[in-house]
């Protein structure tokens, strides 16, 4: 036996003799509310227990206070979990000798401090192989820096988290330490004393309530690639001396009383690819200055008082050049005061372009949207006083368009051009539109891309018709989207729907219900050969002939799963949100983005 977990044996006072099983790599112990103590009954009483386990997993152990020591106990141990052990007042010091991952969690008794420093200070002397480090729930832990007087020479991430007691760091003798997070610890309140670890990689400080103030020689992390600032309500800016200069992502996200970003971070000498700026309403603009050549991404989301954007985002023609040259992907959500665009040209290099519920924005000049040949995805949603010439559509490189909620756009969509977007796949229109009741008065004409693979109608509340769009010759549709059309009518066109049609979904269009019932509906027989139809029109979401149709495309699965504007945005940008992450830490380490 390799691997054994025993749960909620509530009733259990000792554990069995499991160090007799000599190939045992993982245990999980959880639960076992009446254990007060382990020791020899749970080692077997024998000279050499558990000789292969390598991890060793206790939780929820709530009356647990004693854990015994023993000579040559878990040689191969590699990780050690503890968590929600309230009682437990020490962790053996020789065990701590072989871990190279230690994780403690709601263990309020370890009493680090006021008698005998217990599993820390073990940790310091004992364990040159501590890899990373987890502490959370030990409210008690009120000077972290004294449990490190001798470095832990491999230690390479720390995740402190739930300490509320913590109020000084001083962790700069770890000299292998590369990820670093400060989580929910309410008792930090300014990091600009604290000495950090010169070779730091990655900082991440999220939740800590009382957090004003960030370290002055932040700058003096020349290691440092990425910075997460999340959920400190209390700090109002970053430093004016420095910004670490190797930083690639930087994260502000929920600081409510943010007011200004780093200053140092716009010029070219920084080398950030990333920057995501997101629940800040506080903040009014960006520093002077320009963006780094070197970003890739700007994602700007609910702001409400940001009035601009940051100089040189734009491409000056007279120029020849923007100073955001690599720049790949533009966001802009949730930007309430935000009226214009600056002056110039988008970066030719942009793939995805998306505006939403930007209320005041009143134009996109069409001639912004010139030269880009990498475009692939535009989405401009919930501007309501957005006019716009259609020619800032009119890209034959777009895959993916999505206009929502722009019910100043009044130009009619038969005559936006659409049927010259060549490389279109997905296309999303969502009202309200009030003066729509029909896309086109010749059925003959022909407006959309023959390459449309997805499309979606939702929110028209006049419209009755869209026999108009020539259907038919879509020759590529897969799936079919109708939402929110209280009048639509008439949907397929006297020559049928296009035989590529997997998915056919219709909701809140109750004349269209009516009409296209399974068994009942008088248009019934004209859906019934799609594979797979709304659960409103078959009562199980699946037409009769799905049982013997292939594997549908997963596209077409995904739209069933998404019931309103939001979420089909959502899918939609995730189509093409490739690499958001790539400059982030994997998962499993301290830092997750």
């Amino acid at each position: 036996m390799e691997h054994l977990s025993l749960k909620s044996c509530k009733k259990l006072a000792r554990l069995p003799p499991l160090g007799r099983l000599p190939l045992l790599k993982e245990l999980h112990i959880e639960g076992m509310n009446e254990i007060t103590c382990i020791g020899d009954e749970f080692y077997g009483e024998i000279v050499n227990p558990f000789p292969s386990l390598e991890s060793l997993e206790f939780d929820n152990m709530p009356k647990w206070k004693d854990w015994m020591e023993k000579e040559a106990l878990f040689p191969c141990l590699r990780e050690l979990t503890v968590k929600k052990c309230p009682e437990l007042i020490d962790l053996p010091s020789q065990l701590l000798s072989f871990v190279k991952k230690l994780h403690v969690d709601e263990c309020q008794k370890l009493k680090v401090y006021e008698y005998n420093r217990g599993w820390l200070e073990s940790c310091v002397v004992n364990v040159p192989s501590l890899t990373w480090l987890y502490i959370g729930g030990i409210s008690r832990l009120s000077c972290l820096w004294e449990a490190f007087s001798q470095p832990l020479p491999a230690l390479k991430a720390l995740d402190i988290n739930r300490c509320d007691e913590l109020a000084c760091l001083e962790l700069e003798s770890l000299g292998s330490l590369r990820n670093l997070a400060i989580k929910s610890c309410d008792g930090v309140e300014s990091l600009e004393g604290q000495r950090l670890p010169r070779y730091l990689q990655c900082l991440n400080v999220e939740g800590c309530s009382s957090l004003k103030k960030l370290p002055n020689a932040l700058g003096s992390l020349i290691f440092l690639t990425v910075l997460r600032i999340a959920n400190c309500s209390k700090l109002v800016s970053f430093p004016d001396a420095s910004f670490p200069p190797m930083v690639r992502a930087l994260r502000v996200t929920n600081c409510e009383d943010l007011k200004s970003l780093p200053h140092r971070m716009m010029n070219d000498s920084c080398t950030l690819e990333y920057l995501e700026i997101k629940g800040c309403p506080s903040l009014i603009g960006f520093p002077k200055g320009k963006l780094p050549f070197t970003l890739k991404q700007l994602r700007i989301q609910e702001c409400e008082k940001l009035e601009s954007l940051p100089e040189g985002i734009m491409q000056q023609p007279s120029i020849g050049s923007s100073n955001t040259g690599g720049l790949k992907v533009l966001f802009i959500w949730g930007c309430s005061s935000l009226k214009s665009i600056p002056r110039g040209e988008f970066p030719s290099t942009l793939e995805t372009l998306s505006f939403w519920k930007c209320e005041r924005l009143e134009s996109i000049p069409g001639k912004m949207l010139q030269n880009l040949t990498s475009l692939r995805l535009l989405n401009i949603c919930n501007c309501p006083e957005l006019v716009s010439s259609t020619e800032a559509f009119l890209n034959s490189n777009l895959k993916f368009l999505a206009i929502s909620e722009c019910q100043n756009m009044k130009r009619p969509l038969s005559e936006w051009g659409l049927y010259t977007l060549t490389s279109l796949t997905h296309f999303m229109i969502c009202g309200p539109f009030p003066d729509v009741i029909s896309f086109s008065d010749d059925e003959t004409l022909l407006f959309l891309p023959t390459s449309l693979q997805d499309l979606q109608i939702i929110n028209f509340q006049n419209l009755k018709s869209i026999a108009s769009m020539g259907l038919q010759s879509l020759v590529s549709l897969e799936t079919l989207v109708l939402e929110s059309c209280p009048k639509l009518g008439s949907v397929v066109p006297n020559e049928g729907l296009p035989p590529t049609l997997a998915g056919l979904q219709i909701k809140d269009c109750p004349i269209l219900k009516k009409r296209f019932m399974k068994d009942k509906g008088k248009d019934w027989h004209k859906i019934a050969h799609i594979p797979k139809v709304s659960p409103c029109l078959t009562g199980s979401g699946l037409s009769s002939h799905t049982a013997q149709s292939s594997t549908l495309p997963a596209k077409v699965e995904a739209s069933f799963n998404y019931g309103n504007q939001e979420k089909l945005l959502a899918r939609l940008h995730g189509l093409t949100s490739l690499g958001d992450m790539s400059m982030f830490p994997l998962k499993g380490q301290v830092y997750h983005p």
